[in-house]
């Protein structure tokens, strides 16, 4: 892989060419290295597993504030990362429409559960397992809120020919007042 980097002329722009076990003993907790550029993209494609948030927020602050892509591989169909993702998609809403990061009323605004992708179960009386639920979510919430600084917008792809692995999500950083460039008036 590095042969091929250095033919294309990209090594100077890759970092870290090592499997995903390599990639946490380099990192570790000092981040410090993703720290002193901004890139404007990020693929991620390791199985942190329950250490994903921790990685990502490391990465984060690298990621170019004006547009920057983060991709994440394998976000959907994991029940680890999928969680993660869902707490990421509650602050980007909260963010984009302006709320507080304080999350302590997350779960009951939709009336809905956010733990199963597309369920759209209405409880009249929260559960026990509801009220576990939603803590939960409050508790990742404030995290992200305090690891994740800005504004940012996400979509994922689910790839339905893949039986493992089958999915990716992209997140865009945004700086408040960030617009994409306009080079033309006409098509």
């Amino acid at each position: 892989m590095a042969g091929l980097l250095h033919h294309l002329k990209v090594d100077a722009f890759t970092y870290a060419q090592q499997d995903t076990s390599a990639q946490f003993e380099l990192l570790g907790d000092d981040m410090s290295a993703f720290t002193s550029n901004f890139f404007d993209t990020v693929w991620v494609d390791l199985g942190a597993g329950p250490r994903i948030g921790r990685f990502i927020a490391g990465v984060w602050p690298s990621v170019n504030p004006r547009g920057g892509l983060l991709l994440l591989h394998s976000s959907l169909t994991n029940a680890v990362t999928r969680k993660w993702l869902e707490a990421m998609r509650r602050l980007s809403r909260r963010r984009m429409m302006g709320l507080a990061d304080d999350a302590s009323d997350s779960s009951k605004s939709s009336g809905q559960s956010t733990s199963d992708f597309g369920s759209s179960a209405h409880a009249s009386e929260p559960s026990t397992k509801d009220q576990a639920q939603a803590d939960y979510a409050k508790e990742t919430d404030e995290e992200l809120a305090r690891a994740i600084p800005g504004l940012f917008v996400e979509v994922s792809f689910l790839e339905p020919h893949k039986l493992f692995q089958n999915s990716f999500t992209v997140f865009q950083r945004r700086d408040e007042g960030f617009k994409e460039p306009t080079y033309t008036t006409y098509g």
